[in-house]
């Protein structure tokens, strides 16, 4: 059967090596923008989700709060669902930290002793890092509703107008490459049909052959499905090279331009890179399949004018 297959593949690059060649470039970029897409995916979505573990609940008190409601407020935020830590801030210690921060600008900025400290005391609640995101968005709204009635809380606030753009850039940025995989998922199932349709042409009169010799549909189909998964196959694994090699340039940037970030940027694992060959060659098979399911069924002597014009 090797041989039989091996022999087809090679009779479809003989008789028409151009067109080979043509599709496996056209297979290769596309592939590439693929994975690089998928790459640039994975590492945004690590990004981002790497930005949302700072995400935090701030509840500021009043002037007057007594001990007792500030101990109540503090049982209270323990039991938010997920909660991870409860850490009460003094106004003297957000003071000093506001300075420190400030004294990167200018160190007149922010004069104590002549303004005094309009600063609150405050609470802040961090949320376990397991925790999803959408779970993080619901508990942070809940939680900083019924934290405002409590008696004592001057406000409660988790960064809702950022919170809001974080989840629709995540939105937005998923559906666009769902939409871009989908593309170039329908792209390549048309490059590896064009490919096998052309094979076909070529070969029409060895197809009439094998039917009047009664060879089965499965004879006859395997060899051109076997030339489309080498095709995707081979496609796929030159493509992660050069993916791969865009990741790097990539990563090089990242590096020097934008190293103040603390950004980090990875390749597709090779769990996901086997994956992803697996895939490759599933769509070379499915392309040439829905080019001759209708093969052994009387197709090619009824089809051959359609394949030769």
């Amino acid at each position: 059967m090797y041989n039989v297959l091996s022999k087809g593949l090679i009779r479809s690059w003989r008789h028409n090596p151009g067109n080979q060649l043509t599709t496996m470039i056209a297979l290769i970029l596309t592939f590439t923008v693929l994975v690089s897409f998928i790459n640039i995916y994975r590492n945004a979505d690590s990004i981002i989700n790497s930005w949302s573990d700072d995400i935090k609940l701030g509840v500021y008190l009043e002037d007057g709060a007594s001990k007792v409601e500030i101990d109540d407020i503090r049982n209270f935020l323990k039991t938010i669902k997920n909660s991870k830590e409860v850490k009460y801030i003094p106004k003297e210690e957000a003071a000093k930290q506001f300075r420190e921060k400030l004294s990167l600008i200018d160190n007149e900025l922010f004069d104590e002793k002549s303004m005094g400290n309009p600063l609150p005391n405050a609470f802040e609640v961090f949320l376990k890092q397991e925790a999803s995101l959408d779970n993080k968005f619901e508990i942070l709204k809940v939680a900083a509703a019924k934290i405002s009635q409590l008696s004592g809380v001057e406000e409660a606030t988790y960064g809702k107008s950022w919170l809001d753009n974080y989840k629709a850039l995540v939105k937005g940025f998923s559906s666009t490459v769902v939409g871009i995989v989908i593309i170039l998922l329908i792209g390549s199932l048309m490059i590896i049909g064009n490919s096998i349709k052309s094979s076909i042409s070529q070969r029409i009169n060895e197809i009439e052959i094998y039917e009047l010799l009664g060879a089965t549909r499965a004879d006859i189909q395997i060899p051109f499905i076997f030339e489309g998964a080498i095709h995707g196959l081979l496609s796929g694994i030159i493509a992660i090279v050069f993916a791969s090699m865009i990741s790097s340039w990539q990563l090089k940037i990242i590096s020097s331009d934008l190293s103040f970030l603390s950004l980090n940027w990875s390749f597709l694992p090779t769990v996901e890179i086997f994956l992803f060959l697996i895939f490759a060659t599933i769509v070379g098979m499915l392309g040439s399949y829905l080019c001759v399911k209708e093969i052994n069924s009387g197709w090619s002597s009824v089809e051959k004018n359609i394949w030769t014009s």
